[in-house]
């Protein structure tokens, strides 16, 4: 499914919200995986086996409304850090700030999602040694807006931390990070 995307202008702050509606797939896959568990677990420990179905369908009817509720997420930016909130099918599931200092630049991501990593595409905060998700659930036109709104709302956003090192001459570079150096 489609993934709504809405910014809000704050006096400080941008609010970039992004609400993707599951399709019906989801949610029969989450109903038939609810209902499938409890049928199994109820006629493993409940000797009587009339109770199993009723339990299954009442797992199986949660599961497909938990599956259809819609997913949100919300990037907070400010002059100081991003600020990433992900509201799950049953509520809140995490929060994730980063310095804006330490992000290198934005970039879309395909989902990579699998059964041994949870990488949803979206918008990425590139790091010195990670990638992180800060808006996931969005295409790569809509990362494209998002990150264009970053940018007008911040113009000192250049992507790349600014300036000279916080340490000033004091530090000594090999200048192995220079087009001209020869291994």
């Amino acid at each position: 499914m489609a993934t709504e995307l809405q910014f809000l202008e704050y006096k400080d702050a941008l609010l970039i919200r992004a609400t993707k509606q599951p399709g019906l797939v989801n949610a029969t896959a989450s109903a038939v995986v609810a209902g499938g568990f409890v049928a199994i677990v109820v006629h493993a420990y409940v000797s009587a086996a009339a109770g199993v179905l009723p339990a299954a369908a009442v797992a199986a009817a949660l599961g497909f409304v938990a599956g259809k509720l819609p997913r949100r997420s919300e990037l907070r930016v400010t002059n100081l850090e991003y600020v990433s909130q992900t509201f799950g099918a049953c509520g809140f599931r995490g929060a994730r700030s980063i310095p804006r200092f330490d992000v290198r630049w934005l970039e879309y991501q395909d989902d990579a999602s699998g059964p041994e990593s949870d990488r949803p595409g979206g918008l990425y905060a590139v790091l010195k040694h990670r990638n992180v998700c800060i808006l996931p659930y969005l295409s790569p036109e809509q990362t494209t807006e998002a990150i264009e709104r970053i940018a007008t709302r911040f113009p000192d956003f250049g992507g790349r931390r600014p300036g000279p090192s916080a340490f000033g001459s004091h530090v000594i570079s090999l200048g192995l990070d220079s087009p001209n150096s020869k291994p």
